[in-house]
């Protein structure tokens, strides 16, 4: 159900783009902040092979998409500084997109999440963000999705910045 790729082509990010852009639409319109990529930056992740791309279809439709990433630089939001001062030497990842379609929530965020975290090595963190305005359940609902995993997950800062690592 969920289908890995390091590249996607024009067709395939057209596709993603669509259901991603409609997901966040409502979100964004409820939020100060927003929360979704814009059409560049979107297309940057697309485009660089060291993104993993974890998409979801039933029937063929896109229900449930995410990126996973250790290109740090491809997020203005992250400061290096302070990951090279806090967590020398790990490597750190992060998830720029979480999306599924409302009607599959129930059903995908267990298998996207714990998908998303098989791509994380055992010895690096990740992060995510999300607004806690707008959807305040995020980080409960990652939080308990990856403890299975022997993923911890820790508020770092305020929109939310969301520190995820491995059980010691």
């Amino acid at each position: 159900m969920i289908k890995r790729y390091e590249i996607v082509g024009f067709r395939l990010e057209r596709e993603l783009w669509g259901f991603y852009h409609a997901v966040f639409a409502d979100l964004n319109s409820s939020t100060p902040l927003s929360q979704s990529l814009d059409r560049v930056m979107f297309h940057v992740w697309m485009s660089d092979p060291r993104a993993i791309k974890l998409v979801a279809r039933i029937n063929r439709k896109v229900v449930g998409f995410s990126v996973v990433s250790s290109v740090i630089e491809h997020d203005p939001l992250l400061s290096r500084p302070y990951f090279e001062r806090h967590y020398p030497g790990v490597a750190v990842w992060q998830f720029p997109v979480i999306a599924i379609a409302r009607e599959y929530r129930a059903l995908l965020s267990q298998s996207l999440l714990e998908a998303m975290a098989n791509e994380i090595p055992e010895n690096a963190i990740a992060t995510y963000f999300y607004s806690k305005d707008a959807n305040p359940g995020m980080g409960r609902l990652v939080g308990i999705a990856l403890a299975r995993r022997g993923i911890l997950s820790h508020e770092i800062g305020c929109m939310a910045c969301v520190l995820l690592s491995r059980r010691s």
